[in-house]
């Protein structure tokens, strides 16, 4: 009788075993380490980490006001539409950013537009593309109506017969406020 019972609870506990192994290798979370919590920034700059291979990468998480998320993701969206162009699209970014202008700015658009269908003109293909890598707010005031917003850019140049050429640029953007939302005054490429 004891024989049996010692064979009986080994195999319960073998059975149990091979439960819980079965458990943990169908439970990928166990084998992933733990993420670190979200920190929380008061600075206005909402930057894209640099992702490094293998390591998690930590983000802050940024709480802004209302009219600094709208003036954020305008400049954001202006600044990638404005520096994304390409002579195979006649330029119809900039067509684009104009519903994003003031009428002064429009103005500079329609010639900048000029400007670059003139020295496209006979070219062969000719294009930049653009992402918004951070973009932060130096001077905002809302009782004005104005604010100041400087969006870096990573830029992609590609030419026919040439390989890509990647460069870091800053837009600095002045915007107005118009209703509820901002509209790009001037936009001034930094050195």
């Amino acid at each position: 009788m004891n024989r049996k019972k010692i064979i009986i609870i080994a195999i319960i506990v073998l059975v149990l075993a091979g439960l819980a192994i079965a458990l943990l290798l169908t439970d990928q979370s166990f084998f992933t380490p733990n993420q670190p919590e979200a920190k929380t920034n008061q600075n206005v700059n909402t930057a894209v980490p640099e992702v490094n291979k293998g390591a998690v990468p930590i983000v802050s998480i940024v709480t802004l006001k209302p009219a600094e998320q709208t003036a954020v993701n305008t400049a954001r969206n202006f600044a990638e539409r404005y520096a994304s162009f390409s002579t195979d699209s006649q330029f119809l970014n900039l067509e684009e950013v104009k519903l994003m202008a003031t009428a002064n700015m429009q103005l500079d658009i329609n010639q900048l537009k000029a400007e670059m269908l003139t020295s496209a003109s006979g070219q062969t293909f000719y294009g930049v593309s653009s992402k918004a890598l951070k973009t932060e707010i130096t001077n905002l005031d809302e009782g004005a109506g104005t604010a100041q917003v400087t969006v870096s850019l990573q830029r992609s140049e590609r030419k026919d017969g040439a390989e890509d050429f990647v460069y870091y640029q800053d837009l600095e953007l002045s915007l107005v406020k118009s209703d509820d939302s901002w509209l790009v005054d001037s936009a001034v490429w930094q050195e």
